[in-house]
């Protein structure tokens, strides 16, 4: 073959079913079958970004628990909950 010269896709199809049938394996599939097996593997993709997102959505879910446990346990204000005791309260309304 001269350089600069490829060979078509039917060309590079021939080989590739020829190399398939030599080493014994099943070709592609055709027709509705191809478009089938594309379906399937989109759908089988699908499944594992549903995962992934339900994986987030439950560690993000853990980390704010998390938050408001560690907040309740040490308070929320800059002070913790001696600003918000009983004597900060009479304090207040005393006024």
């Amino acid at each position: 073959m001269p350089e600069g010269i490829r060979c078509s896709d039917a060309e590079r199809e021939q080989v590739r079913s020829a190399l398939y049938a030599a080493a014994g394996k099943p070709s592609s599939p055709q027709g509705w079958r191809q478009i089938l097996a594309a379906l399937a593997a989109e759908a089988a993709a699908v499944r594992g970004r549903r995962r992934l997102v339900l994986v987030l959505t439950v560690l993000i879910g853990l980390l704010i628990a998390g938050a408001i446990v560690v907040g309740a346990v040490h308070g929320f204000g800059v002070d913790g909950f001696e600003s918000h005791g009983p004597e900060a309260i009479e304090h207040a309304h005393s006024g």
